[in-house]
């Protein structure tokens, strides 16, 4: 289980620094008010907690297909039933 918080953990840090970079975009001041700067952070988080929620369900899905691929419970219908 080392392996997939390794892999959340990457995947989060990954999602927020993008999300950072991008609400952060340079734009000439003339252009940008405070306000726009601040809705766009907020935007740029709620994006990046939709993401990073859904690369953490993502993850444990696969996890637990892979966990009983292990144990020898057949993951076919469960991937069919996808």
């Amino acid at each position: 289980m080392q392996s997939n918080r390794d892999v959340d953990r990457v995947s989060r840090r990954s999602i927020s620094g993008i999300t950072n970079r991008v609400a952060t975009l340079n734009l000439p001041d003339a252009l940008v008010s405070d306000h726009m700067v601040e809705r766009s952070q907020q935007r740029a988080d709620s994006v990046g907690t939709m993401l990073r929620s859904t690369a953490s369900v993502l993850i444990l899905g696969i996890a637990v297909i892979v966990t009983h691929d292990i144990v020898g419970v057949s993951v076919v219908p469960i991937v069919a039933s996808c």
